[in-house]
């Protein structure tokens, strides 16, 4: 769970170009969207402070069409 006030910080393995992430409510909504041009740094940070309590899911995708997701409780 996330505390109010805090951030996801989700780790790459390898340096990905065009990355994008998007933070997603159970509702389908995207309430946080970031795009990454070129090469991204390996610590991705992705501010939750303002977000309401509830399931979200953190979506990341590339260019190429690789996708990886991972829910996430803010409390």
């Amino acid at each position: 769970p996330i505390a109010s006030g805090q951030n996801v910080f989700v780790h790459i393995a390898e340096n990905t170009a065009d990355l994008k992430v998007e933070l997603i409510n159970m509702l389908g909504t995207v309430v946080y969207s970031k795009a990454y041009a070129g090469k991204t740094e390996s610590l991705l940070q992705i501010p939750c402070g303002d977000i309401s309590q509830g399931i979200y899911l953190v979506k990341l995708s590339t260019a190429e069409g690789q996708t990886w997701s991972s829910r996430i409780v803010k409390m």
